[in-house]
């Protein structure tokens, strides 16, 4: 069997009156390697087999250079490409010819430079990955007056299990920037399952207690859904500030487990603490407490 995101049910039918009763688990997988993944490197001293990058505004190409020398973060060369001022008007995207499963990986990492040149006004510098946007800048990740290379680490929990179409970097300042050393890290503990769903379907939404609770390393949320909808299961603290987004797509009717490491967003361990967990759908939306202890 291929390896990669697969999905498992188990189907029990009871004799029971009037009528008989059936239940449909459904797990979803990570069917690993007989050995764990390698890092994917899209770009070190070379582009990556099977990838291209491109550069340019929505309008036309811009200039890019993949034997850059003179700003080097390890090795002989790295990648630069001239930026131009806008509002999210240039990206540089690095595309595989086939889509990349993240499973079995943890986490983008790369080097960045701003270049040697000081900005005039805001610039920002983002990351898109699997239709979610990660503003680099603004999050803190890169320091656009920090005049050296700065290494990045981006948790791909933050993009969800949807397939890698392409890695985009993207801003709205000129001059140039440079890039070394992007790779897909590998996850050397890949968590094998990845959500827990029983079909069963039920007549009502819930969202029951966490166990265990309080927890330390990590806890389970079950919920269930009456009707298919948009869902959505996040974390805040006390202020009210997201710290993690869980579940953020569509589900079909039924019984859901999720689980949670106390992991924020960022890839951050929470200090320990009182936290809340919502359930949103279209329909109804319910809000219950958790406690974290480190």
């Amino acid at each position: 069997m291929s390896t990669g995101r697969k999905v498992v049910s188990v189907t029990v039918r009871q004799a029971a009156s009037p009528l008989p009763h059936e239940v449909r688990l459904t797990k979803t997988v990570a069917l690993m390697p007989s050995s764990l993944r390698e890092d994917l490197v899209l770009f070190d001293e070379e582009l990556a087999l099977g990838w291209t990058v491109l550069h340019k505004t929505w309008l036309e190409d811009l200039s890019g250079d993949l034997r850059e020398e003179a700003f080097v973060h390890t090795g002989e060369v790295s990648a630069s490409f001239n930026g131009i001022s806008g509002n999210w008007d240039w990206v540089t995207r690095f595309k595989p010819d086939q889509p990349v499963d993240p499973i079995g990986f943890d986490h983008l990492g790369f080097a960045f430079h701003p270049g040697p040149l000081d900005r005039v006004g805001i610039a920002d510098f983002n990351l898109y990955i699997a239709g979610t946007l990660v503003e680099l800048s603004q999050d803190g990740l890169v320091d656009m007056t920090l005049k050296e290379w700065q290494e990045v680490v981006v948790p791909l929990h933050r993009f969800g299990p949807r397939l890698i179409q392409e890695v985009t970097f993207g801003g709205d300042f000129s001059g140039r920037y440079y890039v070394d050393d992007v790779r897909l890290v590998a996850d050397p503990a890949s968590t094998a399952v990845i959500e827990e769903k029983n079909d069963g379907s039920p007549g009502l939404f819930a969202l029951a207690q966490n166990f265990p609770n309080p927890f330390n390393s990590g806890t389970k949320i079950l919920f269930s859904l009456p009707a298919a909808g948009h869902v959505k299961l996040t974390i805040y603290n006390l202020v009210g500030q997201q710290m993690a987004a869980l579940i953020d797509g569509s589900r079909e009717a039924g019984s859901y487990t999720a689980a949670w490491d106390g992991i924020d967003d960022r890839g951050r361990q929470l200090a320990s603490g009182v936290y809340f967990y919502r359930l949103h759908t279209d329909q109804w939306t319910r809000t219950r407490k958790l406690v974290l202890l480190r």
